[in-house]
């Protein structure tokens, strides 16, 4: 039993038995986290012959710590059935994590080109479910074909993904398929070359087809990264330095001008305008909702929901993410979560770096860090990973690189050293328990603490039922009491306290008291920069109280304001309130003075 357990076609099982069960979690939500018990069969045969169940790294901790705010964001959450449902795709996540880095290093390769057919099935999916007729293809002749094709396939009765998903991940098997070609090559074995060859020319033209320029240019920036690599260590002896010197210099000129193309290029094809002013208008205004939801996060698949109601105040779905992994992170499951997910990659690519193995597989290792360079910067345009379906593959790179990294049996890699495994789980739980300990000791933080439980209170009381496409008129205040009293403990904590002041604010204007309202709001505005939220929400209390001019100050950057302001102009008079219809009325006519146009899209800026 214990030759079974070791050799390769039981870790083969166990990841089919991995793969299988999180395929059910992803697709049938209504399973919710039942076919994941299917692990605990290989895990417990492990068990029954002596072998560890899981190969233990300096990752655990983090994951743990990951998983804990997965949790924390299931309560935050203002819909719980969706915030379980990708709780169970977050241990679906770490389930093929434990399941590919226990994996024997033998069949790696086996591995790598099992994945470059995952890349094949996703090509499929793009040319049987995305509706790419609709899509700038970039050439006129591909958007005549692709036409022609949508309109004449069938239809496949499967979950559709957005192209720029697709386009993530293919980017992101891409290397590792290239990996996986490089050392067939090495090996002289032809069928595995040809699969590599053949499958990943299909990935490729699949990666056309997407459109999506944020997949194609972090695939650049990775394989850019990797050919650097491969340079520096060819002509390191011709010059007489060292390879790591050439690379550092190499790879700081690839990253700064990464950057600079993100900053002046990639922004300009951003969903809005050309200018891509929306890029970042939508960046900033996630990154103040994160403010708002540090420490607790505002819930798992919250972001659809807090984004129209607190950023752009609006009744109806806008967007379901923000174009960027990091963010979305930090939005439902907070700072702690975010921390934990960067520590996972950033020791994932440490490993790699440092790794000193010399078992034949460095053109695997070399794969994973490229792909974790492509998933590095296409995390800061998209995110394929974590806000839509392609969470399962959320770890599937660091599980990689402890498969690699790992020591090999004749190394002594059997057997667990208790207390190299020890020492980093201590030195990571010491750390977050500090900042535990400081969040609740420290009294900046405990407000911030109590600021944002209210806000997730706020919210789940607002956002029940969205989207409804319309303001709940007839909303029970009354529900708002325990938020009300966080909140009002957050002042009591730190009068400055902006998340806690614009939400009490917000509650003043659903109870019609806008002479309160004004000046929390006002007492809101921070800092240089002023939420998009809040100073529309703050507009339009100047509004209802006549102060016109501090209103068109607010207003006039708020794209939809002169549309909504004909519409409250009617509202109002349908509430018996002529005096406040008269004010929307009048503050139509001062938009329109100064230049605002007539428009109803919020993620379109047309105001001057």
């Amino acid at each position: 039993m214990t030759k079974v357990v070791e050799g390769r076609w039981f870790g083969l099982v166990e990841l089919v038995c991995a793969v299988g069960s999180v395929a059910l979690v992803t697709l049938q939500p209504e399973l919710v986290g039942w076919p994941l018990l299917l692990l605990l069969l290989p895990w417990g045969v492990r068990l029954f012959t002596g072998h560890a169940p899981l190969r233990f790294s300096a990752l655990d901790i983090w994951l743990v710590l990951f998983l804990l705010t997965a949790n924390l964001g299931v309560w935050a959450a203002y819909d719980t059935v969706a915030a379980v449902h990708k709780f169970w795709m977050l241990m679906g996540a770490v389930a093929v994590y434990y399941t590919v880095a226990n994996q024997p290093k033998r069949n790696l390769p086996l591995i790598f080109h099992g994945l470059l057919g995952v890349g094949m099935a996703l090509v499929a999916g793009l040319l049987f479910t995305a509706d790419m007729q609709f899509y700038d293809h970039d050439f006129v002749w591909l958007d005549q074909v692709m036409a022609a094709w949508t309109a004449a396939r069938p239809t496949l009765p499967v979950i559709k993904l957005n192209l720029n998903v697709f386009g993530g991940l293919l980017a992101l098997m891409t290397p590792l398929g290239l990996g996986a070609g490089l050392l067939a090559h090495s090996q002289k074995n032809r069928v595995g070359l040809m699969w590599a060859v053949g499958v990943g020319f299909i990935c490729l033209v699949g990666l056309v087809l997407t459109s999506s320029r944020a997949a194609w240019f972090a695939l650049a920036v990775g394989l850019s990264l990797w050919g650097a690599h491969w340079l520096a260590q060819k002509f390191a002896p011709r010059t007489g330095r060292s390879a790591k010197a050439l690379f550092a210099v190499s790879a700081s000129v690839i990253v700064l001008l990464a950057f600079a193309f993100i900053t002046f290029t990639l922004l300009n094809r951003a969903p809005g305008l050309s200018d891509g002013s929306t890029r970042l208008t939508l960046l900033r205004d996630t990154f103040d909702l994160v403010g708002d939801y540090a420490i607790t996060g505002g819930g798992l698949t919250s972001f659809a929901g807090l984004f129209s109601r607190y950023s752009l105040v609006i009744p109806y779905f806008v967007l379901s993410y923000s174009y960027n992994f990091f963010l979305d992170v930090a939005l439902e499951q907070g700072v702690f979560g975010l921390v934990a997910l960067l520590m996972i990659y950033g020791l994932s690519f440490w490993r790699l770096a440092r790794s000193t193995e010399n078992d034949g597989l460095n053109f695997l290792r070399q794969a994973v860090w490229a792909s974790l360079a492509v998933v590095f910067f296409h995390s800061l345009l998209d995110d394929p990973l974590y806000a839509e379906r392609g969470t399962p593959l959320l770890f599937l790179l660091p599980a990689l690189s402890i498969a690699l990294t790992a020591p090999s049996p004749a190394a002594g890699a059997v057997r667990v050293r208790v207390w190299g495994w020890l020492k980093p789980q201590l030195t990571g739980l010491a750390l977050i328990l500090l900042a535990g300990l400081g969040v609740w000791f420290w009294q900046p933080w405990r407000a911030e603490l109590y600021a944002n439980v209210g806000a997730v209170e706020m919210a789940r009381h607002e956002l029940r039922g969205f989207p409804e496409a319309r303001w709940d008129e007839r909303q029970d205040l009354s529900d708002l009491k325990l938020a009300r009293r966080y909140l009002n403990y957050a002042l009591e904590l730190d009068p400055n306290n902006r998340a806690a002041t614009y939400r009490l604010g917000l509650i003043a204007m659903l109870e019609g008291n806008f002479a309160e309202a004004t000046p929390r709001l006002e007492a809101a505005l921070t800092g240089r920069s002023i939420p998009r939220g809040l100073a529309k929400t703050l507009g339009y209390s100047q509004t209802w109280l006549g102060n016109y001019e501090r209103a068109s100050e607010l207003l006039v950057t708020v794209p939809e304001a002169r549309y909504e302001m004909q519409v409250y102009s009617w509202w109002w008079g349908t509430q018996n309130r002529p005096d406040l219809a008269e004010r929307a009325a009048e503050m139509e006519r001062r938009l329109a003075a100064l230049g605002a146009e007539l428009n109803s899209n919020p993620l379109i800026t047309t105001a001057p």
